[in-house]
Parts: structure tokens; C-alpha cells; sequence
């Protein structure tokens, strides 16, 4: 048990002892300090007894002196639960899948569901028939509709070819900084001949507006002679190219809005093209 001595208090001065304990008023006896804690877990001392140290002005309950109780450890917590894909919001991917069989997709359809419709239709004999009728008809409504504006969708088409161009360049710079060799010389090459067959083809276009007969029947290019080209002796492929790059320049979709607009610059541009 730790030093404790009770009512005697006579040689307090000249003792080691440190702390004064009173209870009820009166002085009980003496204690180490650091002993305190035990005294009291001991009994010896009470909690609602009062201690006084040399230099301290005034008593101290012993609640006060004694260490401040820790706080137990919190648990671990509890790692959360992994999030449930299914309950995300269907996928574009997954909504255009859907479309190819014919099925439009609600607004709050989750991927969960999606996933078990797209299951059920590759499944089914039936919907795979309708997928391939419905994939078949929009095949030809796009052929349709490249042949009818042939121009504008070989600019488009020209228009990712550039980028393309424009990214095989950057790559091949920085492989020749480095010093490395491949086979990016062939591909810049491949992106080139890929672009210039469309400007070639989109001119090519252009000029059989200007006859009455042109070698792929287009029904578009022979609509634009009849209402507009025949006026005109053929431009130049020069001619051509400047009408095309001044009009790109000043609209992105005037040879599907207006395309008569490049015989209005045609005479504008290139008056002596007016036959007589």
C-alpha cells in the first residue's frame, strides 16, 4: 500500500510528504502526491475529501486532483457498404442498345434494369429479328440522307479527317524529339490520302452539277444541274475549291440549308462561267 500517515501532523514541515488531506474540515493526514490516486482507489482517501499542497492557495477537492478518466476508444468504423451499380441511372450506352430493339427507355430506368431487359432481348428470337429489320431501315434512311446532302456529309467527314491529320502530326513530332522510330510516318501518311480522297470526292460532287450526266447517278447532283448548273459552263476544280472554302468559312451547314447558295457565288465569283 502506498506511504499513508493519519493524524499525525507534527513534523509536516520537515516530512517529504506533499499533500494535506481534510475531510469534513479537518486534517486526516498526509500523502505523496502522486500516491493520490491510489489512496483513493484504496479507500483511504475519498473522492469528496479536500487536499492542499505548499504554495497552493486555497483547497482543492480530490475529484479535482485526481487524472481526468480517458475517453474509451471509439470502434472501428464499419467500412461502408460497397454502392450498388444497379440503382445508378441507365447508361446512353445502354439506352441506344435499347433503341436497336426497338425499345425506348424511361427516364428513371436504373442500369439494374437495363442490363436484365438487354438480357431478355438478346434472348429472344423475336427481338432479334426486330433489331435487325429496325438496324436494316435505319441504314438505308442514313444512305438516303447521305446521298440527298452528299456535300455536307462528306464536310463533316472531312472535318474529323483534318483532326485526324492534325493528331498524327503532334505524334510523330514528339516521337521525333525523342528519338524513337515507328510506324507513325505511315500513319500520317494514311490520314493524309484519307483526306484528300474526300475533298477530292466532295468537289468531284460539286462539279457534277454541272453535267447531266455524272458516273454515280447522284439524284441530287442531277437536281442541282437541272435547277441551277446548266446555266453555268463547269468551273475549274480551283473554281470550285474557293466557293467551297469561302462558304464553309461563312456557314457550317449551307450545302444542306442552301446549297444554291454556291451558284450565287459561282456568278458572283467567276461571271465569265455564265453561258452566253
Amino acid at each position: 500500500m502506498p506511504n499513508w500517515v493519519c493524524h499525525d501532523f507534527t513534523d509536516l514541515v520537515t516530512c517529504c510528504m506533499d499533500l494535506q488531506i481534510a475531510r469534513n474540515g479537518e486534517i486526516i493526514g498526509v500523502c505523496v502526491f502522486e500516491e493520490l490516486e491510489a489512496l483513493v482507489a484504496h479507500g483511504s482517501i475519498l473522492p469528496t475529501d479536500y487536499g492542499l499542497a505548499e504554495g497552493w492557495p486555497e483547497w482543492k477537492s480530490v475529484v479535482e486532483l485526481l487524472p481526468k478518466p480517458t475517453a474509451p476508444p471509439l470502434p472501428p468504423e464499419k467500412p461502408a457498404a460497397p454502392k450498388d451499380w444497379r440503382q445508378d441511372a441507365a447508361t446512353e450506352k445502354q439506352i441506344r442498345y435499347l433503341a436497336d430493339y426497338g425499345i425506348t427507355a424511361a427516364a428513371t430506368m436504373t442500369k439494374g434494369e437495363a442490363s436484365e431487359l438487354i438480357d431478355k432481348c438478346e434472348n429472344d428470337p423475336q427481338a432479334r429479328q426486330r433489331r435487325d429489320k429496325i438496324q436494316s431501315e435505319r441504314s438505308i434512311r442514313e444512305m438516303e440522307e447521305r446521298n440527298a446532302f452528299l456535300s455536307y456529309h462528306l464536310r463533316k467527314q472531312i472535318t474529323k479527317a483534318q483532326k485526324e491529320v492534325e493528331q498524327a502530326e503532334k505524334k510523330l513530332a514528339a516521337y521525333k524529339e525523342r528519338g524513337m522510330k515507328g510506324s507513325l510516318r505511315e500513319d500520317l501518311r494514311d490520314a493524309r490520302a484519307d483526306l484528300k480522297s474526300l475533298v477530292d470526292e466532295r468537289i468531284l460532287f460539286w462539279k457534277w452539277t454541272f453535267e447531266e450526266d455524272n458516273e454515280d447517278f447522284n439524284v441530287t447532283a442531277l437536281n442541282l444541274y437541272y435547277e441551277y448548273g446548266h446555266f453555268f459552263r463547269p468551273p475549274s476544280i480551283k473554281q470550285i475549291s474557293d466557293i467551297l472554302e469561302a462558304l464553309d468559312a461563312a456557314s457550317t451547314d449551307w450545302d444542306k440549308t442552301e446549297p444554291h447558295s454556291f451558284f450565287a457565288t459561282l456568278k458572283a465569283s467567276f461571271p465569265d462561267t455564265i453561258r452566253g
